[in-house]
């Protein structure tokens, strides 16, 4: 291959690397399914109706037929949009708070602690996938969460909604659309109870943080089996303040 060739493929988008391209990719997914979801919420297309063919929303949307594929599966996994056959995908819940209202519902039957073990194996995977892709950049966000929440609990300032934003920058860190909508789901069913126990458990504010930082640790030392542990080990313990029945 000549030099000018292997330039070409390693910036195909003019002077953007190739890995800057991947970075953005997630990013990019998440924006195109938040249009989707508006087209959906505005009306624009109705439960039982088919979405636009993929070359309409490539050309609406102005993004490639890999990225609206990618929106289209995050839907279908979160119950917004099905696929059948002879039809194409279709519109079967009018918003994307349908999905989050179906698990909401279903935690009368759930236990909580099922609800932390499913969190602990799939923010595990996420974080071990973000030991892998995570950039300076997302690093040093990182970071900044873990000081911010740790300057909260020392002036006895709730944090949930930067705890929040931690547990969805590793998610975000993996790269894979359906760990990140599928997490944050998770984390807004689980709102309620992860509040109240942060406010009245004293034992959760000190291994919050220490957890935190053993997870950006291995996040940033490439560490994929440290972060999976980790990670783990955070959401476990979290498990502990659910109560007997």
């Amino acid at each position: 291959m000549k030099d000018g060739e292997r330039n070409a493929r390693a910036h195909p988008e003019g002077d953007t690397p190739a890995i800057l391209s991947q970075v953005k990719r997630t990013s990019i997914v998440d924006t195109v399914t938040e249009k989707l979801i508006a087209l959906i919420e505005t009306g624009a297309v109705k439960p039982g109706e088919t979405v636009p063919k993929e070359t309409d929303l490539m050309e609406q949307l102005g993004v490639g037929r890999s990225t609206v594929r990618e929106a289209v599966r995050s839907l279908v996994v979160m119950g917004v949009l099905e696929s059948r056959a002879r039809r194409g995908t279709i519109v079967v819940s009018p918003t994307i708070n349908n999905y989050a209202d179906k698990v909401q519902s279903s935690v009368l039957t759930w236990a909580l602690r099922d609800l932390y073990e499913v969190r602990a194996l799939l923010e595990g995977e996420a974080a071990a996938k973000a030991a892998s892709h995570v950039t300076e950049v997302q690093t040093e966000n990182l970071r900044k969460l873990c000081a911010i929440i740790e300057k909260r609990i020392e002036s006895g300032k709730p944090y949930f909604e930067e705890n929040r934003r931690f547990h969805l920058a590793v998610a975000d860190a993996s790269r894979n659309s359906v760990l990140i909508s599928t997490i944050k789901s998770i984390i807004g069913v689980m709102r309620e109870h992860r509040e109240r126990i942060m406010r009245e458990d004293p034992a959760v504010q000190p291994q919050d943080t220490i957890d935190h930082r053993e997870i950006v640790d291995a996040i940033a030392a490439g560490d994929s089996d440290g972060a999976r542990d980790a990670m783990r080990r955070h959401l476990y313990f979290a498990a502990q303040s659910v109560p007997d029945n």
